[in-house]
C-alpha cells in the first residue's frame, strides 16, 4: 500500500513529481455550465468529457459527475452504490489507489467528488489516512 498523501491539496509541483506512480489515480471532475441561450433562460449544466478528451493531465481520467458519480433526479445528489462501484472501477480505483481530483473551474467539482466518496462508505474511496486529495493551483495542465 502507498504512503498516504502529505496534505489534502497537492500542489501542481507534487502532482508533476509523482504524476508516473501506479498507485495515483488522476480524476478530472469538471462540470461544463453554460450560460442561458437567451434572456431570462436557464442555465444548462453538462459533461465535459470532449474538452477533457482533447486537453487533460497526462494520464488522468474523466470523472463524469452528471452521469456516473450523481443520482439522475434532483441537482447532484448522491448516486446509488451500484452505479459508484461500477464507475469507481471503470476509473481504475483499487484498494491501495491514492486519488487525486481536479476539475478546471474554482475547484468546486473536484471538491464535491472528494465529498462523495467517503459518503459512500467504500473500502478505496476514503478520506482517512489522506488517500484522496485535490489539486491545489492554478497551473496549466500542459505543465504538470
Amino acid at each position: 500500500m502507498a504512503d498516504a498523501f502529505p496534505t489534502p491539496l497537492v500542489s501542481t509541483v507534487w502532482l508533476a513529481q509523482n504524476l508516473n506512480d501506479p498507485d495515483i489515480r488522476v480524476l478530472d471532475a469538471t462540470v461544463l455550465i453554460s450560460p442561458p441561450l437567451v434572456a431570462g433562460g436557464n442555465w444548462t449544466v453538462g459533461s465535459n468529457r470532449e474538452a477533457h478528451d482533447a486537453f487533460h493531465i497526462p494520464g488522468s481520467r474523466y470523472a463524469d459527475l452528471i452521469s456516473e458519480f450523481s443520482a439522475p433526479v434532483g441537482r447532484f445528489p448522491r448516486p446509488d452504490i451500484a452505479l459508484f462501484t461500477a464507475s469507481v472501477q471503470r476509473l481504475g480505483i483499487g484498494p491501495d489507489t491514492r486519488v487525486v481530483i481536479y476539475d478546471r473551474a474554482s475547484g468546486v467539482w473536484a471538491a464535491r467528488l472528494w465529498w462523495v466518496m467517503p459518503l459512500l462508505r467504500t473500502r478505496p474511496c476514503r478520506r482517512t489516512g489522506r488517500r484522496i486529495c485535490i489539486v491545489a493551483g492554478r497551473g496549466s495542465a500542459g505543465n504538470v
